[in-house]
């Protein structure tokens, strides 16, 4: 470093039209850019956004809408944010592969080749090292280690002197972790959430339990997206949280479960709303967009039938829910609400949001029309 450095400061000493940009790892950069000793100034790539992979895709040769419905359909809209991930999901597609309809079977193959872009330590060794340290995390309730909590778990997990288990740390922060001011963290958090089920996969549900659940009973929110990852996987676990906590099952992709999983979630968290007087689209965890996944022919019937109820969260929260489905017959019920410019209630906005999700651009024109200023939902 001390020889590129002395080289660098000769050539801009000795050429004045020259400019010098220096591109290094983030956690190699955070670690040395003191030995530097240079007056550099520092940018960092920001993650993409819709319109950043929209022309990624372009100019790679893929259909930016066939991407981008490609990427959403594998649940991975966070993950190919990053420019590394955007690169091998495109080359994935360009390929001739598809993406996988299971979340964790995505996640999973983005991880390995995460890892495999710098594979210096034994694949084992490395993937078990960095699902303890995921483990670690979620148990912490914390999306980052201490240097010197990371040290200790690799220290106790692979047996290693701290010596090792820090040059370890050090060799996996040039792929899948990053320093950051308190410590290391996982490049993107669905990272470590993915590992730690990966670690736990093979274990019983009592040691999961041990993990996941307050003295008092009650799961540690903490856990949701790594327990989402899991029961995927994981048959006991998927069972135990459909019977009793099935809002944690929304993050994962609907088709790791059968239809009568599917009906069993979407019917009682319909019915835990209707029952407690909510509005989804109000809702602080049950969310609309991963809810409408979940719904079967015969959770559609229901929710039809629900669309003439005399009360009000009833009809608006099939109405949501239809409509986002895209399922026949919602736009006629939903379409005269929205336009009654007369009414300001949550059920007019639930029908604006149907026919938003299930209508056209013509509908949306019509609603457009008769709009005021003075609309509450202008």
């Amino acid at each position: 470093l001390s020889q590129a450095r002395a080289q660098i400061n000769h050539l801009l000493a000795t050429d004045v039209g020259c400019g010098v940009i220096i591109t290094a790892r983030q956690a190699f950069y955070a670690a040395r850019s003191r030995e530097l000793a240079m007056d550099l100034a520092a940018f960092h790539l920001l993650d993409f956004d819709e319109e950043d992979l929209h022309e990624y895709a372009k100019l790679r040769g893929l259909s930016p809408q066939t991407y981008i419905d490609a990427i959403y359909a594998a649940r991975l809209y966070e993950e190919v944010r990053n420019p590394f991930n955007a690169a091998i999901t495109t080359e994935r597609l360009l390929a001739g592969g598809q993406l996988s309809h299971i979340r964790s079977e995505n996640v999973a193959w983005v991880v390995e080749r995460v890892l495999a872009s710098r594979p210096v330590l034994a694949p084992l060794r490395q993937r078990r090292a960095v699902q303890l340290l995921a483990v670690g995390m979620e148990a912490y309730s914390r999306n980052e280690l201490s240097r010197h909590e990371a040290i200790r778990i690799l220290c106790l997990g692979l047996d290693l002197g701290e010596d090792r288990a820090g040059e370890v740390l050090d060799e996996l922060h040039h792929s899948i972790l990053i320093r950051t001011s308190n410590g290391v963290s996982f490049q993107l958090r669905s990272f470590g959430e993915l590992l730690a089920a990966e670690a736990l996969q093979d274990q019983s549900f009592d040691r999961v339990r041990k993990l996941v659940f307050f003295d008092d009973g009650s799961p540690n929110p903490s856990w949701m997206n790594t327990i989402s990852f899991l029961a995927e996987q994981h048959t006991a676990i998927r069972k135990f949280f459909i019977a009793n906590h099935p809002e944690w099952m929304l993050e994962a992709s609907p088709a790791a479960f059968d239809e009568q999983e599917r009906t069993a979630i979407a019917d009682t968290l319909i019915t835990r709303l209707d029952n407690n007087g909510q509005f989804i689209l109000h809702h602080p965890t049950i969310k609309a967009r991963r809810l409408f996944r979940f719904v079967t022919a015969q959770t559609g019937e229901r929710l039809l039938r629900d669309l003439d109820s005399s009360r009000a969260e009833v009809s608006a929260n099939a109405m949501v829910i239809l409509g986002m489905a895209k399922r026949s017959g919602v736009l006629d019920v939903a379409l005269p609400i929205a336009l009654d410019i007369r009414r300001s209630d949550p059920v007019r906005y639930a029908a604006i949001a149907a026919t938003m999700n299930a209508g056209s651009s013509e509908h949306v024109d019509g609603i457009l029309g008769v709009l005021t200023r003075e609309d509450r939902y202008y």
